[in-house]
């Protein structure tokens, strides 16, 4: 029986969460209320999230809501 290694800590110091938020999200400052508007279109929409939310991206599906789906 083989023991599974444990895990090392992936911390980094360098890491700056609030940058990496802005260079991943951008300047949305408040992204709620456009999901709003595109789960009351639809609760499954075509199209990229990021696309949707302005940002650049490959086409793909987005579940905006499950309570109508399925």
């Amino acid at each position: 029986m083989s023991v599974i290694p444990l895990l090392e800590d992936l911390e980094y110091a360098k890491f700056d969460r609030y940058i990496a938020d802005e260079i991943m999200f951008g300047d949305h400052i408040d992204p709620y209320t456009r999901i709003a508007e595109l789960r009351a279109r639809s609760p499954v929409i075509e199209g990229d999230c990021g696309k949707l939310m302005g940002l650049p991206g490959e086409p793909s599906f987005v579940v905006l809501s499950d309570k109508k789906v399925g």
